[in-house]
């Protein structure tokens, strides 16, 4: 085979030709480019023969060439010698005995990538060799060949017609059993850039419109698929509509959790962004979700009850009853609540225990003064916000009095006996809570005006003889006396001198009798006197004095 050669002076010219345009037109040939053409061919003509392998990379024109291994205790090498058949200069690839495919030998380009077209081996042993291409450091899809060289003799292996081949920047020589190759003419051209894009995602489930009320969760989803890695920006916008949204700041992922504080429409939509930095155009791609509305609907709230009929002031007496009601409309489903309390407020109440209707018997078990409210509650489940509402009572007042004491007649009144034309005194005494009223009864029928705990009749007669009894009244009850009998008695009659005493006139010594006859009521008594001074023992209806002498004499 022949091989392709460089002559000196053609490199010569070249080197200099680049020296003269660099300083000529400094923006052909950036100074600051690491790959800043296609490498040169190769074939090791003007490369110096070594006598022995050596372990370190090897830089060779545009190329750097190297053995390597995975096990950094055995030694691979490269050296550049001349061997038969051929008669020019080759690169000699030694991998170490039995390592296959743990070493490799790496032919990498010092000025940018290329299109590879073939290379020349000779091998020197009986093997099957694999070459992979490289572009920045990772393996080109599809870029593997496999080839067999005639052991002794050299071997063209051509990447020519392949396109796999046509933008990589480094090859890699495998064996299956040990790398023993002479490597030379290495041709290669311009590289193709065929140029790959990030491949637009697909959105394979789309959010959702959602109607939510203020507070509630609205939390929207989207699923994407077909990139390399997705990312997610959320945007929101006042109309129905993908452009001129506002990105949302954080909304980075495939869900976001909406606002929904306050009421009204919101309109969102989410950018899936694919993004494959392995691309040779572009490396990002986009997909656009469709709009979804979020509509907040404000909350209604339960209404507040009115308390049409407020609970009124009370004041009873010890065990007597104390009803409590309120009467209220306007709620879904009204419940009450009956606080008590030491003051009149209605805050720092006590809750009753089962006071829970429209009315509440208060106990008056003792005496003394509490206060009473009652909390109307209306439950509206239906509402989206607040779902009760209350509304409290004017405070009532409960006053429980001691139990009056009811009367008791202490002294009752007596029997009374008169004369006709006398008069007569009932009274009675009697204890029990003031006031007191009297009513005086005559055979069971009221006596009218006589009203006090004394009744006198004057100048009694006959017909107010009878039965007399007294009712006695306060708030705590009644009570009434024992009847007491009136007997009326006639006047008596006075005494009248029927038969006058006769003048006597006797001789001393003899007797004188005086006698008088007189009638009247029994008893009649008499008593007689001489000169307007009463005689001694001179009480009986005669008077008779015996030895009458004339000291006797008299009227």
């Amino acid at each position: 085979m022949r091989k392709r050669k460089l002559s000196l002076k053609v490199l010569i010219w070249l080197s200099l030709f680049c020296m003269v345009t660099n300083l000529s037109s400094p923006a052909l040939f950036s100074s600051t480019s690491v790959y800043a053409a296609t490498p040169r061919n190769e074939n090791f003509d003007l490369t110096p023969k070594q006598t022995t392998a050596v372990s370190n990379p090897q830089t060779i024109g545009d190329w750097t060439f190297s053995m390597l291994t995975t096990d950094p205790s055995k030694l691979s090498r490269t050296q550049v010698r001349q061997v038969a058949p051929g008669t020019s200069v080759n690169l000699c690839f030694l991998g170490y005995n039995l390592m296959g495919a743990t070493d490799y030998g790496r032919v990498q380009s010092n000025t940018g990538a290329f299109k590879l077209l073939s290379f020349n081996v000779i091998a020197r042993n009986t093997d099957t060799y694999t070459v992979q291409g490289y572009l920045n450091g990772q393996q080109v899809a599809g870029a593997t060949k496999t080839f067999t060289p005639t052991n002794g003799a050299y071997t063209n292996v051509d990447f020519s017609s392949d396109s796999v081949w046509q933008n990589i920047d480094e090859f890699r020589i495998y064996a299956n059993v040990r790398v023993i190759i002479d490597f030379d003419d290495l041709t290669v051209t311009d590289p193709v850039l065929t140029q790959t894009n990030a491949a637009t995602p697909s959105i394979d489930m789309q959010p959702a419109d959602q109607t939510v009320n203020m507070g509630e969760s609205a939390t929207l989803s989207v699923a994407a698929s077909g990139g390399v890695s997705l990312s997610y920006q959320w945007y929101s916008n006042t109309t129905n509509s993908t452009t001129d949204g506002t990105p949302i700041l954080g909304a980075t992922t495939a869900t976001y959790a909406a606002p929904t504080g306050s009421a009204g429409t919101t309109y969102y939509y989410v950018v899936v962004t694919n993004t494959d930095s392995s691309a040779t155009g572009n490396q990002t791609a986009t997909a656009t979700s469709n709009v979804v509305a979020v509509t907040v609907n404000s909350l209604t709230h339960a209404a507040t009850p009115s308390i049409d009929t407020q609970p009124t002031d009370q004041t009873v007496n010890v065990g007597e009853s104390a009803t409590l009601s309120v009467a209220a409309s306007g709620g879904a489903s009204l419940s009450y609540q009956w606080y008590s309390n030491t003051t009149n407020s209605t805050t720092g109440g006590t809750p009753v225990l089962g006071a829970t209707t429209a009315t509440y018997a208060v106990p008056t078990g003792s005496a003394g003064t509490t206060y009473y409210y009652v909390v109307v509650t209306n439950t509206d489940n239906s509402a989206t916000g607040n779902q009760t509402a209350t509304a409290t009572s004017s405070v009532a007042k409960i006053t429980v009095t001691p139990a009056p004491v009811a009367p008791t007649i202490t002294t009752e009144p007596s029997d009374q006996t008169v004369t006709a034309g006398g008069t007569a005194t009932f009274t009675v005494i009697a204890t029990g809570d003031a006031p007191l009223s009297y009513q005086w009864k005559k055979d069971g029928i009221d006596i009218a005006g006589a009203t006090s705990a004394t009744l006198t009749i004057n100048n009694a007669q006959e017909p107010d003889e009878g039965s007399y009894t007294v009712v006695v009244t306060n708030a705590a009850g009644n009570v009434t006396s024992t009847a007491a009998t009136l007997t009326v008695t006639p006047a008596p009659v006075a005494p009248a001198i029927t038969t006058e005493p006769s003048d006597q006139t006797v001789t001393a010594g003899g007797t004188a009798t005086f006698t008088v006859v007189a009638t009247g009521d029994a008893p009649l008594s008499y008593q007689w006197k001489k000169d307007g001074t009463d005689i001694a023992g001179a009480t009986s209806a005669s008077l008779t004095i015996n030895n009458a002498q004339e000291s006797d004499e008299g009227s």
